[in-house]
């Protein structure tokens, strides 16, 4: 999603605490979305925009959170081969040491 709001946006992290949301990863997604919404004119003020986030929120989390923890695991698998690989270097150049030496 293209964030180009040139407003300030009504929807905001209390305003999704007082829906019963917990702080989280989820803000961000409805809070991004709600952006959009807000500058469609889909919402025009603080009622609108709980209104829009009650309705849309189980859509906008239902499809964000698979992406997100796709993203998790290939972030875990890049750290991995990372730490393999500083392993791995660290192996040889103990070898090259002992060669040396």
């Amino acid at each position: 999603l293209g964030v180009s709001s040139a407003t300030d946006p009504i929807l905001r992290g209390p305003d999704l605490e007082s829906l019963g949301m917990k702080k989280g990863q989820e803000f961000a997604w409805i809070i991004r979305e709600s952006l959009d919404a807000q500058d469609d004119g889909v919402f025009t003020d603080r009622e609108g925009a709980l209104a829009w986030a009650a309705e849309n929120r189980e859509r906008i989390i239902s499809e964000q959170r698979p992406r997100w923890e796709a993203l998790q695991v290939e972030r875990r698998r890049l750290n991995e081969l990372k730490i393999a690989k500083a392993r791995a270097d660290a192996k040889a150049m103990k070898q090259a040491r002992r060669a040396a030496g």
